[in-house]
């Protein structure tokens, strides 16, 4: 026999012997609404009868922040590994070390198992060569690809994926302004959503007497650029932001000062400060003094407890004195006149 014949019968016989457990996915994109429940299609046909060495795992990739490593849909596995869980997918940190906190699901010697973010949240078919898992309350978090691999050692794997998209409607932008709101310098609006699936469109609009008008200047990705600031440009912007579930909306109030009034509004600000200070080193000086004063009077109104009686009596004296109408000492010297005038003094000696 020639050798290439040779070879190729080889080939041949061992195509013959080796065959991979062969997957399907009826519907390799699945779209769901947030806080509903997902279902993901797998099938597999086995070429060994026996499943005791069946093992089914789903793994998940997330949408925004994941690395996949390109797997042959067939290659063989070591008979070490024929009772283990087959990761197939998986994502990288920062450091580019291997995740597997993407794991959803496991059926492994007759057990079924759900991990990490998806415990107590799949519900997986029984059957065989039925590998379909449901997931419910799905979140936006949940958006990504997810693998289902199918091994039957000494089978080697296979495997499918299935494109799953949370869909949510636009949550509350955040509107923003970047740079000076001088006439004569560059403004960038910004509008951001952090959540919305599909991904959100953004539209800005001015409002003109309560209506709102299309801008035609230069919009992309929710950012408006107005390249040279003026009067015509100062009022209210709206931007929308929207998706097939619904919209939501942010305003922002852009009016230009310009130089003169920025100048103005220090000045202002400054004379309002100097007027507070002022007020307070007032305040403060006028209650020290009256404090002063207060305790003066106090000092002047009390007694010195050392001071004579005799001191404290002679203005009164002086004012009994003073008070004595004239008629009562006239009428005093009448009685000592008329008793000389008799001869009746009396002896001193008596």
């Amino acid at each position: 026999m020639l050798p290439s014949l040779r070879i190729f019968v080889l080939l041949w016989s061992l195509i013959g012997v080796i065959h991979c457990v062969q997957v399907t996915i009826p519907n390799p994109v699945v779209n769901v609404t947030v806080g509903q429940t997902a279902t993901l299609p797998c099938t597999y046909r086995l070429a060994e009868s026996n499943t005791k060495n069946l093992v089914v795992q789903w793994d998940f990739i997330q949408a925004h922040s994941q690395e996949t490593t390109s797997h042959s849909p067939c290659y063989s596995l070591k008979k070490s590994s024929g009772n283990q869980c087959v990761n197939l997918a998986y994502g990288r940190e920062a450091r580019g070390r291997c995740s597997m906190r993407y794991q959803v699901y496991a059926f492994q010697n007759g057990q079924s198992f759900s991990m990490g973010n998806f415990a107590s949240r799949v519900t997986a078919s029984n059957t065989t060569g039925n590998a379909t898992i449901t997931i419910k309350n799905m979140q936006p978090q949940d958006t990504g690809i997810y693998k289902c691999a199918v091994s039957n050692f000494p089978d080697p794997l296979g495997q499918g994926q299935v494109q799953l998209i949370v869909q949510v409607a636009p949550s509350t932008p955040h509107c923003n302004i970047q740079g000076n709101i001088v006439a004569g310098h560059a403004v960038t609006l910004v509008c951001l959503s952090e959540q919305g699936m599909p991904r959100p469109q953004y539209t800005w609009t001015k409002i003109v007497h309560g209506v709102a008008k299309p801008i035609t200047g230069a919009q992309q990705s929710g950012v408006l650029v107005i390249g040279n600031m003026t009067k015509f440009e100062d009022g209210y912007y709206h931007c929308t932001a929207s998706n097939n579930l619904g919209n939501a909306t942010c305003e922002l109030d852009l009016h230009t000062g310009g130089a003169a009034g920025i100048i103005v509004g220090a000045v202002i600000g400054a004379v309002f400060l100097a007027t507070i200070i002022l007020v307070v080193i007032w305040f403060l000086i006028s209650k020290k003094k009256n404090k002063k004063k207060h305790l003066k009077s106090s000092e002047m109104k009390t007694i010195p407890p050392g001071a004579g009686q005799g001191e404290a009596e002679e203005p009164a004296r002086q004012t009994l004195v003073v008070s004595e109408p004239p008629e009562t000492r006239v009428y005093q010297d009448v009685p000592e006149n008329v008793a000389a005038a008799n001869g009746e003094v009396e002896d001193p000696a008596v």
